[in-house]
């Protein structure tokens, strides 16, 4: 998971350089893992033979990939990859969520280079706490300032943003955890 995670900062070292070079058109590349089990190797007939991963962890890796774009990050990981990375990398708690297929809610991390300002993280950290603990106004004002202290959490504090409005107009059950709820693939 270590190896994983290193890897995907690596290739988005390359990506940046790649773009400096302004020779191309600009490319974005987003990287969602999970860590558990599946089924790995040359799958199929003779009609359509494929090496590929299937299971419910490639399952969730390929939804935790899809929401990079409602984080406005790059890479982002689950909590059975982060621990099994040993916390070795420095990473960000970006929320919990709860994705289409899963009743649990899954908390997913990202890690940056360079990393997020600490007061920055303060901020993001106690907006969280405020959401998870339905303290609207208190999570809107703490998600607007790590977003102003830390550009690159922008993206993300407009998703809480826009989240704290619909929480708003319909409550969440007792049940409700501070979960994030992504329906669609």
């Amino acid at each position: 998971a270590e190896r994983a995670i290193e890897a995907a900062l690596a290739l988005q070292g390359a990506i940046d350089r790649f773009n400096a070079r302004g020779a191309f058109p600009r490319l974005t590349t987003r990287i969602g893992m999970n860590t558990g089990p599946m089924v790995i190797g040359n799958l199929g007939s003779r009609k359509r033979f494929d090496y590929t991963a299937i299971g419910d962890s490639v399952n969730l890796a390929s939804r935790v990939e899809g929401l990079n774009k409602h984080f406005g990050t790059l890479i982002l990981f689950t909590e059975a990859t982060r621990r099994d990375a040993g916390g070795a990398l420095p990473s960000v708690l970006m929320g919990r969520v709860r994705v289409a297929g899963k009743k649990e809610s899954v908390p997913l991390y990202t890690v940056v280079q360079p990393p997020f300002s600490s007061e920055g993280l303060v901020y993001w950290q106690q907006a969280q706490n405020q959401f998870a603990s339905r303290s609207w106004d208190d999570a809107w004002q703490s998600f607007d300032r790590a977003a102003s202290l830390e550009r690159r959490l922008h993206i993300a504090a407009e998703l809480y943003r826009s989240q704290i409005n619909e929480l708003r107009k319909d409550p969440p059950d007792g049940s409700w955890a501070g979960e994030l709820a992504f329906e669609s693939k």
